[in-house]
């Protein structure tokens, strides 16, 4: 007889995946009291008898799309999931507190059934319409995995005051790098 489930339970639907290490539970598209508009949710499962809310993702990047699959890169810092518009979605989870889209690879034809990283990291398979697709990522997983960190080395630092007065007049200056 198989165990049956620890309480509490997590209390929603949508396609889910273990990260590498399995203390984190990525979930695409979820349907939770609370969570209606997000697109991805990380849970801590470390303990599996209490389970905890990390962080999400809301729907204002990824707009009304439905995902089919979810999956993590094998180094845990980068998801996947495939967007029945078509497209292949990308976010970086590095920093468990704050993920952010990190890209999308181009539309399929179809929906996006499925998607898969190999065991290099470096490549990703998605399928659609009975077609499977190989993507060479090439450095890009080490590129998303630190988003914010490879923008503020190649923009220098980040904005200065003035440059963000120039470039967001409307929003509030802060640090845009962090500072180290």
């Amino acid at each position: 007889m198989l165990p049956s489930p620890q309480h509490p339970r997590i209390g929603l639907t949508g396609t889910t995946a273990f990260s590498p290490n399995g203390t984190l539970v990525a979930v695409a598209d979820p349907v939770m009291y609370g969570l209606e508009e997000a697109a991805l949710v990380l849970f801590d499962v470390s303990d599996p008898r209490h389970p905890r809310h990390m962080s999400s993702v809301g729907r204002e990047d990824e707009k009304e799309v439905g995902f089919n699959r979810v999956a993590f890169h094998p180094e845990g810092n980068l998801v996947a999931a495939a967007g029945e518009d078509g497209t292949t979605w990308l976010w970086s989870v590095a920093d468990r507190t704050k993920p952010h889209l990190a890209g999308q690879l181009a539309r399929h034809p179809d929906t996006v059934d499925d998607v898969l990283f190999g065991p290099d990291g470096q490549t990703l398979v998605t399928s659609s319409g009975g077609i499977a697709y190989l993507w060479d990522l090439g450095d890009y997983p080490k590129i998303a995995a630190d988003t914010i960190g490879m923008a503020c080395r190649i923009t220098g630092g980040g904005l200065e005051d003035w440059e963000w007065q120039v470039h967001a007049p409307d929003v509030p200056f802060h640090p845009s790098c962090p500072s180290g």
